[in-house]
């Protein structure tokens, strides 16, 4: 931010101000953060580049992937509105966002193999990249749906996509995993 010489010109003066004075350290420092840049860019196209960039990194770095695939969880279940009841999630990443590792998590590992835990931790890390590749098509799929309009990000948990991708992506069966042997 404070390296791009241009980046006052590009906002304007007055959202300027308000991003390089920010205090990143508020309690509430995330929600007034999305507010600020809202009101500076669309709101679809922040959604968008935050769900494009978070598919990249899923296709280009397997370390990665448990923690973005409880991301896309979490973007797949969607977040209550302000002053709303009602989630609004992305329902064409169900395939990756329901088959988040669950198995790896620290605190199930504990529970299910008490002081053995870290062993298989260590056994179920090491078969990260065999179902990694298992659900890489999927997120080109969806990458390349968000790149060429098929699917169309409008606001928060609010999109558009073509009936072909809504069979293949939202149908009622979700991707199940081929086992590691």
């Amino acid at each position: 931010m404070y390296s791009n010489l241009n980046l006052e010109e590009e906002l304007g003066s007055e959202n300027y101000l308000n991003l390089v004075s920010f205090n990143f350290k508020s309690k509430y420092a995330n929600e007034r953060l999305k507010t600020l840049v809202y009101g500076i860019i669309d709101k679809g196209d922040f959604e968008e580049w935050k769900i494009t960039t978070k598919l990249q990194e899923f296709i280009e770095k397997p370390e990665l992937t448990k923690d973005l695939l409880n991301e896309f969880y979490r973007l797949y279940c969607g977040i209550p509105y302000v002053n709303s009841d009602t989630p609004k999630g992305y329902k064409f990443l169900q395939n990756l966002g329901l088959n988040y590792f669950y198995w790896i998590d620290e605190a199930y590992l504990k529970l299910s193999y008490g002081k053995k835990w870290s062993e298989y931790y260590k056994k179920y890390e090491a078969e990260i990249p065999f179902y990694h590749s298992q659900l890489v098509p999927v997120a080109k799929l969806i990458l390349s749906a968000l790149e060429s309009k098929e699917i169309e990000i409008l606001e928060r948990g609010i999109y558009k996509i073509t009936d072909r991708l809504k069979e293949k992506l939202e149908g009622e069966k979700i991707l199940s995993l081929e086992d590691h042997k």
